[in-house]
């Protein structure tokens, strides 16, 4: 099936004839020389959206993206940002999210990530997925993302206190080293659970994430707690998996972190 294109700025005119459902590019080369840098824009990203609809998976596909960035010079977030706009109309919001993260569009990227992806990546347990994402919007656009220090550094700190608590269990030191260590750890879970406690839940997925991350970090704070107090140095038991009923996992929280703080003060 042939397409005729009619593309127009203020110098010149070129008819482009196009296949559909063709894999070829050169007729991008064409349009990146369109003078007007909206118009060039905007004419580059309807066609790229015509071909990139989904994040590649398989060299060739990669190779292909290669080639419209490396050779006919598409700046790499115009693909992004056509991908990401075919796969919100089509309303996959994880692969959309990741695809404007990986192009660097801070600003809607991670607050897709936020909306629809992060509490249900949690409650299914894909905390490396987590971390490797925020990690990077942490890195190189946090200053980009609206109300960062709220939302997604929380999940963030949430995940790496994760691995913090199961390296206490490597830790080979003295006594005095211990427990300052344990003293640090313990204070970096308060600070996370009034953080966490201040989280306003979305829908009830949000409402199910907070509700894990809650019960998880008050079982930390038990942990922490109870192995300060033992004699004979830090001996961990199996004491990772959630315990609190939610409604009183919340409860509790706020709690422990009030008097923490009070204590602090006083």
């Amino acid at each position: 099936m042939y397409v005729l294109m009619y593309v127009h700025d203020d110098r010149w005119v070129v008819y482009v004839l196009m296949y559909v459902h063709d894999d070829r590019w050169v007729v991008v080369y064409v349009l990146m020389h369109v003078h007007d840098d909206r118009y060039r824009e905007t004419l580059v990203k309807n066609l790229i959206s015509r071909h990139v609809t989904s994040i590649p998976t398989n060299e060739m596909a990669l190779n292909k993206e290669k080639y419209v960035v490396d050779v006919l010079g598409v700046p790499v977030v115009w693909l992004h940002e056509s991908r990401a706009l075919y796969l919100k109309y089509s309303l996959e919001y994880e692969d959309c999210a990741l695809s404007l993260i990986e192009g660097g569009v801070w600003g809607p990227g991670p607050a897709m990530f936020m909306e629809y992806v992060v509490a249900d990546w949690l409650v299914h347990g894909k905390l490396p997925d987590i971390q490797n994402v925020l990690k990077r919007v942490d890195t190189h656009g946090r200053t980009q993302v609206a109300d960062w220090s709220n939302g997604g550094k929380i999940f963030l700190d949430y995940v790496t206190m994760q691995y913090k608590v199961k390296r206490l269990q490597e830790i080979d030191a003295s006594q005095w080293e211990l427990s300052t260590i344990f003293e640090d750890a313990l204070q970096d879970v308060t600070t996370l659970s009034r953080e966490i406690s201040k989280l306003n839940p979305r829908n009830s997925m949000h409402c199910l994430a907070q509700s894990e991350m809650a019960k998880q970090t008050m079982n930390f704070h038990r942990l922490i707690t109870a192995t300060m107090q033992q004699d004979d140095g830090p001996m961990f038991e199996h004491q990772m998996e959630p315990k609190l009923p939610e409604v009183y996992a919340m409860q509790e929280l706020k709690e422990i972190s009030d008097k923490y703080f009070q204590q602090l003060l006083f």
